[in-house]
């Protein structure tokens, strides 16, 4: 019967609307949805606490990192489903060795802990850019990489 599948079909449909606004309320309850400073100490705890986590390693006086600051700030309301935070690689030792971190700006992409992924500069965010202009790449350019890396949800228009 036509009306029975539909309803099934609406109740699944329904199911999955309330799983998803409950993933995503327990994620903004982690800290998701908004970009922030954390320091050596908490990094274990925050990485290990979320699913999807990004990780800026930066340092406070490269124009380069402002640059990643500004878009992962757009970024972070947008995609509650990955918590996004930076560090700065003076004040964590410890883990610039340990994730072998050289460059500035560096964003390593965890899932479940483990890293995944690594965005080093600005490396395949600048195509179609005219030299010297690399810094000025476009925030949907970061938002589809990090997608591709799989920690997003996101489709270019």
């Amino acid at each position: 019967d036509a009306d029975t599948v539909l309803r099934e079909l609406r109740e699944k449909r329904l199911a999955q609307m309330k799983q998803a606004q409950a993933e995503k309320l327990e994620n903004l309850g982690k800290g998701h949805g908004r970009y922030h400073e954390i320091c050596q100490d908490d990094f274990l705890n925050d990485v290990l606490k979320s699913r999807h986590t990004l990780v800026h390693f930066y340092h406070r006086d490269f124009e380069n990192c402002k640059v990643m600051h500004h878009h992962l700030e757009k970024l972070a309301p947008r995609h509650v489903e990955c918590k996004m935070m930076k560090l700065d690689a003076d004040k964590a030792p410890f883990f610039v060795q340990k994730l072998q971190v050289q460059v500035m700006p560096t964003v390593v992409i965890f899932k479940d802990g483990v890293a995944t992924a690594r965005l080093v500069g600005f490396d395949g965010l600048t195509e179609g850019l005219a030299p010297g202009k690399e810094n000025e790449f476009r925030t949907d350019a970061l938002e589809s990489w990090l997608a591709r890396a799989g920690c997003i949800e996101y489709e270019a228009t």
